[in-house]
Order: structure tokens, then sequence, then C-alpha cells
């Protein structure tokens, strides 16, 4: 029972994480149906590349400020 409040947990900051960094509302909840209606790892896939996609996108960013 405590892992699964724990994972909740973890993938509620996931989803904020994406809807700070893309700024949009539809990122998050383009993953998560994906994440809904597809068989684990394809699904699993797509949530840690978008998740890497902005990690990226925020280096080079605070590469160019800098």
């Amino acid at each position: 029972m405590l892992s699964e409040i724990g994972g909740r947990i973890v993938a509620g900051y996931y989803f904020i994480y994406l809807l700070e960094k893309s700024k949009s509302l539809f990122i998050p909840v383009f993953v998560h149906a994906i994440l809904d209606y597809t068989v684990g790892g394809i699904g699993v896939l797509t949530a840690i590349g978008t998740g890497v996609y902005f990690f990226i996108l925020d280096r080079k960013k605070l590469h160019k400020s800098l």
C-alpha cells in the first residue's frame, strides 16, 4: 500500500514538472493519456522521453542566458 501511495506522489510531481516546463496543460494530459491507453513499455518510454526533452530544453535555455 505504501509503494502505491509513493508511486502516485512521484507521478504527481512528474506531471507538475511537465506542466511547469511546458507552460501548457496539454502536455501532462497527453502523457497521462498515453500512459493510460498504451501497453506498459510504450507509455513509459513516452513519459521518460518527454521528461528528458524538457530537461534538455531547460538546460539549453540556461546555457544561452549565461
